[in-house]
């Protein structure tokens, strides 16, 4: 049996319809595609300032110490972009540490706690200040050195792995 004659209106309201739902999704994938475009933009951006920030950060460990609070401004500002970034915040803290220790004299406060830490009775906290102090005093390798004797803390395994992975000094 043939369809019934719904009429010539009916028809051309069906096309129209069609019409306009396929320019409507047409113009959906456009947008989504412009926001994919500007947010791949905008990770690109984040990542170029977060490696010169990682670039300041070898300064600053190689002795530069004005070097610090630039890395700790790109890091928080780099922050504003990511919120809840842990990551970027632990980033932010250890260059405003390093920045209050790179000028002072650490000799005691490394021998006080390498002492600790021959002996066994250092604590977690010991084992980070020493590293801080160490990295304070250009001696990234001690540094690693000392993080490696808790392999299992999560501070020092973040800080080793991230001290492994700042780019070459230029």
């Amino acid at each position: 049996m043939d369809e019934p004659y719904i009429g010539p209106a009916l028809g051309q309201n069906r096309k129209k319809n069609l019409l306009v739902g396929l320019i409507s999704l047409l113009v959906l994938l456009v947008v989504f595609l412009a926001g994919l475009k500007l947010q791949a933009q905008r990770n690109t951006k984040e990542d170029k300032q977060i490696l010169k920030a990682d670039r300041q950060m070898v300064d600053g460990l190689a002795g530069h110490c004005s070097a610090f609070p630039g890395a700790r401004g790109m890091y928080e500002m780099a922050m504003r972009m990511h919120f809840q970034n842990k990551d970027l915040a632990a980033k932010a803290g250890l260059a405003r540490e390093l920045e209050n220790l790179c000028r002072m004299d650490l000799t005691s406060v490394i021998e006080t706690r390498k002492g600790l830490l021959a002996a066994g009775t250092a604590n977690p906290e010991d084992i980070k200040a020493l590293a801080l102090a160490l990295l304070a005093s250009r001696q990234k390798d001690a540094a690693l050195e000392v993080l490696a004797r808790r392999p299992d803390d999560v501070f020092c395994k973040w800080l080793s792995g991230w001290l492994r992975s700042l780019p070459p000094p230029s």
